[in-house]
């Protein structure tokens, strides 16, 4: 969130000015939060997230990341908090139970191909996100493939908001390296099965209606995001005199 927070302060500050009307400007500042974007907001809560690297040898490589209160409520698996030695210990002891779950709802091929087999290497609490945890993974094609097939069914259990992103850190075909938390396809409940096509580069393969509504749902489901634009929209009762707001009375 804080890229798109950093963005609307330039803004607002540019066209401080420019319109006398506040309530304009709080309009405006609301589109900027939906405006398309293939950075992932910040990790949040009813989100889950597979980082994925493809090889020139066509091995792809990653990890799912998943937020402890999705492992309580859909795994009956408790972390509980403490040292990250512990915490890691945790996360050790029951992550058998993690990859059964991950390979009996996930599933990636090359298009019209059989389902690659897909090998965990390790798992360890996030150290910039002690929420998150992470489970790596391996997993070989033997080929880089022009369009990978998925089937997504992580962690939407009684979950009509939780969503899917796969984050697409290498792709071999235009040798292009992005940013760690570059967004290729967000699943959900109803897209759970979707197609990437690596013959493309990111920006053409999530359309201009997904942001939008992926962009009203990330603020709808957090508070704070919440309590962010109460705070932007409250001025706009205030009545402007002679070009100045008077700042108690009278209200609109």
């Amino acid at each position: 969130m804080s890229f798109l927070k950093n963005q609307l302060a330039q803004y607002l500050r540019g066209i401080g000015d420019a319109f006398p009307n506040y309530s304009k400007r709080c309009i405006t500042a609301l589109g900027i939060l939906l405006l398309p974007s293939t950075e992932v907001f910040a990790h949040a809560t009813g989100e889950n997230y597979i980082f994925l690297s493809i090889s020139k040898e066509g091995v792809a490589t990653g990890n799912f990341t998943f937020h402890r209160s999705d492992l309580a409520e859909k795994l009956g698996i408790e972390l509980t908090p403490g040292t990250t030695k512990e915490s890691n210990g945790f996360v050790s002891n029951s992550a058998s139970q993690v990859h059964d779950y991950i390979k009996n709802r996930f599933s990636m091929s090359a298009e019209g191909a059989a389902p690659v087999d897909i090998q965990f290497t390790g798992q360890s609490v996030m150290e910039d996100f002690p929420a998150f945890v992470e489970y790596h993974f391996r997993a070989e094609f033997g080929f880089v493939p022009e369009i990978i097939d998925f089937k997504h069914e992580l962690m939407y259990e009684n979950d009509q908001f939780h969503r899917g992103m796969i984050c697409l850190n290498y792709n071999p075909l235009t040798d292009t390296h992005y940013p760690e938390e570059t967004v290729a396809l967000i699943f959900n409940r109803i897209e759970d099965v979707q197609q990437l096509d690596l013959r493309k580069p990111i920006k053409d393969l999530l359309m201009p209606k997904q942001f939008i509504w992926q962009g009203i749902l990330h603020i709808w489901i957090g508070i704070d995001h919440m309590l962010f634009l109460v705070v932007l929209i409250l001025p706009a009762v205030l009545m402007r005199k002679k070009g100045v707001q008077d700042k108690f009375f009278p209200y609109r």
